[in-house]
């Protein structure tokens, strides 16, 4: 007997009120082998089964398709477990099951539930009350936005330094695309031994997770020496990963970098890339599950925003102009498909575009168009740009909540999610953003993304891999950009520009018509004008 699982939507929550049922939440990933299992043998079994069909409504979701689902009521880990009153308040969470335990569990709980319902009820609105005031306390704490975050979030990351196993921290072992940005920043501004083994050890062991066979990044490794690595592939970790070993190659020279990166975009390009419609599939699923792991046929707004932005990079470092041409196309795609002015970008293509106004998606979007205005030279990726931000300000932005919040108000505001909440990484990926705009347009409001990064607490001693997008943020806000202005650019101006690696490079293109030349601008410091190709690359190159 299997389980006759729901979907997330008003008609269950409606149907476990009219029915007073809990409701029973599965949050699992397509190409996780222990969501599969579970699926195969959990609720396979017939007493499991029947008393989820019976006695719950058991609701299924795709914790990829919704991550503002699995925010709210996943502890940590996945698959994830979690029952809830009818009207979408936790009871019980949990991560980890067997066949027994969850028979035994179910039985007692709906026994439980029924017995002890007011003082369950009331216990959930004291929990409810309490967590909001907290928020709220956290919400209206500010910090000073200065190099103070940068420094902090870095130290946090060095300290975090495998020295026996390279990578940071314990097991599991990931790779930390954003810290890796981090030092990279660092390593270029300043230099130092001890940048340069932090970042060195961040990027060699990521060979461990390296797929030798079909190229692309695994997931994870599940012990500190990097042994036993999950072999699933999500195309938004493996963007982000081909920028960090681009970057790596250039600040430290190894081709193995080079190599990660090359092989990585092969393979997303190979696999992942749907001509079709234009954007990246989700991921690859685990090679535990079946040879060959099968690709999700679902394509998600950030994955596909991230490994365009990656693939624009990719076209000039690896000399791959397909991968250009590539990129700006999924970009054109994702917005002229995904975008509603009233609901902002959509989160998901299956095959329809859904799931609107998520900040996560909002914020990839973003990056990918200002870095297809730079290669490019197009002001309609600005413009685009501008209707994004405009549509985050309007309406994801909380005078309350001082921030950004992670969803649209009133959107399927069903369960935990009728509060929607402020996430720090995507309000400050949404602050560089707007302080790239800034740079780009010209125009000084440095206001807004400054009020952005403000609106958190000072983490104290607690700065550290979960910094790090802030950390990026708050160094372009606080730091002279290094802004170059290309007039008339033919292909090889552009190719000069990208190239070398400047964390805080803002690219502006004019074409008043005359011969290209080219000018940079570092703080209130004007170089003069660079008539020649080769001119410029070595002034870059002192930079």
């Amino acid at each position: 007997m299997s389980v006759n699982w729901y979907e997330w939507c008003r008609e269950s929550f409606e149907q476990a009120v009219e029915e007073d049922r809990l409701i029973f939440l599965f949050l699992g990933a397509f190409w996780d082998p222990a969501t599969q299992a579970a699926q195969q043998k959990v609720f396979t079994h017939p007493a499991i089964s029947t008393l989820l069909n019976h006695d719950y409504l058991p609701v299924q979701v795709d914790l990829d398709h919704r991550p503002d689902i699995y925010d709210r009521y996943s502890t940590e880990g996945w698959p994830c477990m979690a029952i809830l009153t009818p009207q979408g308040s936790p009871i019980w969470v949990s991560n980890t099951f067997g066949e027994a335990e969850l028979e035994k569990m179910l039985a007692q709980l709906k026994q439980a539930f029924q017995a002890s319902r007011e003082v369950v009820d009331q216990e959930i609105r004291d929990r409810d009350a309490k967590n909001t005031v907290e928020r709220r306390k956290i919400y209206h704490m500010t910090c000073s936005v200065n190099d103070e975050i940068f420094r902090k979030t870095l130290q946090g990351i060095m300290i975090s330094f495998d020295i026996d196993h390279m990578g940071f921290g314990g097991a599991p072992k990931y790779p930390h695309p954003s810290s890796l940005r981090v030092l990279a920043n660092a390593f270029a501004c300043v230099g130092g031994a001890d940048l340069k083994e932090n970042l060195a050890g961040g990027l060699r062991p990521l060979e461990a997770l390296f797929d030798d066979q079909e190229g692309g990044f695994f997931r994870f490794a599940r012990r500190k020496d990097w042994s036993h690595v999950l072999t699933a592939k999500m195309c938004e970790e493996n963007g982000e990963l081909i920028r960090a070993c681009l970057d790596g190659s250039k600040l430290l020279g190894e081709p193995l970098f080079h190599q990660f990166a090359s092989q990585t975009a092969a393979w997303a390009h190979s696999t992942l890339w749907d001509g079709e419609v234009a954007r990246f599939c989700g991921s690859q699923a685990a090679r535990e599950m079946k040879v060959p792991p099968p690709v999700e046929p679902v394509h998600y707004t950030s994955g596909s925003a991230v490994m365009a932005s990656a693939f624009l990079q990719a076209a000039i470092d690896l000399d791959f102009p397909e991968y250009g041409k590539a990129g700006l196309h999924c970009i054109d795609g994702l917005w002229a498909e995904g975008f509603d002015s009233e609901r902002g970008m959509c989160a998901i293509f299956h095959p329809r575009p859904k799931y609107y106004g998520q900040a996560r998606s909002q914020a990839s979007m973003l990056g990918a168009l200002l870095d297809a205005y730079e290669f490019t030279g197009k002001s309609v990726y600005l413009e685009r740009a501008d209707y994004l931000l405009s549509f985050c300000r309007d309406r994801l932005w909380s005078e309350e909540d001082r921030g950004f919040l992670d969803r649209l108000p009133g959107e399927e505001a069903l369960g935990e999610l009728k509060e929607p909440r402020k996430n720090l990484h995507e309000n400050a990926l949404l602050a560089e953003g707007a302080i790239r705009f800034t740079h780009l347009t010209g125009k000084p409001d440095f206001d807004f993304p400054s009020q952005v990064l403000a609106a958190f607490p000072d983490f104290q001693d607690e700065y550290g891999h979960h910094t790090s997008q802030y950390a990026v943020a708050a160094d372009r806000l606080i730091r002279p950009a290094t802004e170059i202005d290309l007039y008339d650019p033919t292909d090889d101006w552009r190719k000069a520009t990208l190239s070398p690696f400047l964390s805080r490079r803002v690219i502006r293109h004019h074409t008043p018509g005359g011969n290209p030349h080219a000018r940079i601008r570092i703080g209130k410091d004007f170089s003069e004008d660079y008539h020649t190709v080769e001119e410029f690359s070595a002034g870059l190159g002192e930079l």
